[in-house]
């Protein structure tokens, strides 16, 4: 899938589970540099904001995040460098839009969700469809269990079935 930004096409992979979806790092980056992405990238993850910003994202939704290697590359003097390749999996894509510009961004957000909603209504296009032909068929269904499953005449026990409580005590 497409996600169009302002003129700019970034790839957005769209899972099954519907939780987690891909958006191109490198594609946001082309809007910033079309030449050379990878320094865009580069500088974003040698942010100490950045980087925080991350660490906060792997605290929440990674359960094997290792916190002790975090502060060490953290707290190590001289300029912080890392790579995209570091955290690229759990990386999220809408921050790193708003670092490129916060206009950017509203227009991946909103595209975005445009991407969403056409998945959404795929998804409920089916179950309508079936709505459609379980009620087309309804009339079908119930005209043959009445002429073949019912038979014109009850029997004793369906006759006691039938009757009110009263009568039967």
């Amino acid at each position: 899938m497409i996600i169009k930004a302002n003129g700019a096409e970034i790839s957005v992979l769209l899972s099954s589970e519907q939780q987690n979806d891909y958006i191109s790092l490198t594609d946001i980056a082309k809007y910033k540099n079309p030449d050379d992405p990878r320094i865009v990238i580069s500088n974003w993850l040698s942010s100490y904001s950045t980087i925080d910003f991350l660490a906060a994202w792997e605290t929440l939704y990674n359960p094997n995040f290792n916190r002790m290697e975090f502060h060490t590359v953290r707290n190590e003097p001289g300029r912080l460098v890392l790579t995209a390749k570091q955290w690229i999996e759990r990386m999220n894509a809408f921050e790193f839009a708003s670092w490129i510009s916060p206009e950017f961004k509203l227009y991946i957000i909103k595209d975005y969700q445009r991407l969403k909603q056409q998945e959404a209504e795929k998804l409920t296009s089916g179950w309508d469809s079936k709505r459609e032909l379980s009620k087309i068929n309804y009339r079908i269904h119930t005209d043959a269990i009445k002429e073949f499953l019912i038979s014109p005449e009850l029997t004793s026990q369906e006759i006691i079935i039938d009757m009110p409580v009263k009568q039967i005590c």
